[in-house]
Formats: structure tokens, C-alpha cells, sequence
């Protein structure tokens, strides 16, 4: 007989005594997502400003650097979080293939450019 368990108990740690040397937080609203060779950049922003002529700009607040297997983690992490705060599955498993692929596509892309000469090279 195979035992479920729920998106809590799946992620569930052992007991851990946290320190916060910093206990402000900064709202993020815009995530750029860029990946470097085994390395995955989430680049955070508190959302869109004007530049001096008018244009969009989207000051980066914050940048997390973390290996693959962490941000796989963490994506499904934040989906169960999602769908438990809305009190239902609001994401199907045809999303989350969507969600997933993108994520791999962006992976494969930035190998794949990193094969090409730069112009600063």
C-alpha cells in the first residue's frame, strides 16, 4: 500500500534553530530568471520604474544565486505553497509540465549561448 503525504508533510525539515542577521524583506512583484552553466539567477524587483526619458526601466533589488537541483525545489515548493493558500489545485499538471519546461528551455538556451563568441570577447 503506498502512503501519500501532503505538500507539508513532503517538504517538512527537521528541527531548525534560524538566525536572522537582517529581518527586513523586500517585496518582489517582477522575477527575471537567467541560468549560467550549472548556476540558476533569480533576479528580483519591486516592479517597473520610468528611466529620464520615459522608458521602462526594472531596477533589480536582489539577486539569488542557486544550483539546479535547488531551484527545482524551490519551484515546486512555491507552487504547493500557491496552491495551498488558495485553498485548491489552482495550478494542473499541464501547467506545472509548462512551468517545468519553460524552466528547462531557459536552462538549455543559456548553454547553448555560451557556445557563441561574445561581443566583448
Amino acid at each position: 500500500m503506498k502512503r501519500t503525504q501532503s505538500p507539508s508533510q513532503r517538504h517538512a525539515v527537521p528541527s531548525v534553530g534560524f538566525r536572522y542577521d537582517e529581518t527586513a524583506a523586500l517585496y518582489t512583484s517582477q522575477v527575471v530568471v537567467n541560468s549560467v552553466d550549472e548556476t540558476v539567477l533569480l533576479e528580483c524587483s519591486s516592479g517597473f520604474v520610468r528611466g529620464d526619458e520615459g522608458e521602462p526601466i526594472l531596477p533589480i533589488d536582489s539577486r539569488l544565486a542557486m544550483s539546479t537541483e535547488t531551484a527545482r525545489r524551490l519551484g515546486n515548493l512555491l507552487i504547493d505553497v500557491a496552491d495551498e493558500m488558495e485553498g485548491e489545485q489552482a495550478i494542473d499538471e499541464t501547467s506545472r509540465f509548462w512551468l517545468r519546461s519553460a524552466a528547462s528551455l531557459q536552462t538549455n538556451m543559456g548553454r547553448a549561448m555560451d557556445r557563441f563568441p561574445r561581443c566583448d570577447d
